[in-house]
């Protein structure tokens, strides 16, 4: 089993109030980051949600989020959706980035299929 190191990977978040309105966005740390958030309010946030995903993925899922939860945004990465429906929306995003991730190597192995299968022919 491969162990991550925390270069590796971020957490996509869901950071507020019980009531709203939601941050939605990408983190190393969630205590850093909830920490970071606290500092200065007069409310009191906690983490709702947290997904980890490979670094390479989280800004492309953050921004992606973003774009899908845009009728709901309040500022910046401030949102005013439900729990639920943040946690869906990060889920489907996910879920479509590992599909599109899957068919476009598909896709690779079969250009680099038929390159070498016109190469040897070429030789032949």
């Amino acid at each position: 089993m491969r162990v991550f190191s925390n270069t590796e990977f971020r957490y996509i978040y869901v950071i507020g109030t019980p009531s709203g309105p939601y941050k939605i966005g990408i983190a190393t740390s969630l205590d850093e980051r909830l920490k970071g958030l606290q500092t200065g309010s007069h409310v009191e946030y906690s983490v709702h949600h947290a997904t980890k995903v490979p670094y390479r993925l989280a800004a492309r899922i953050e921004r992606r989020v973003h774009k899908r939860l845009g009728d709901f945004r309040l500022f910046g990465e401030w949102f005013t959706v439900s729990i639920g429906s943040a946690k869906a929306e990060i889920a489907q995003v996910i879920d479509t980035i590992k599909a599109e991730d899957k068919a476009q190597k598909l896709a690779q192995a079969i250009a680099e299929q038929k390159r070498a299968e016109a190469e040897q022919r070429y030789l032949a």
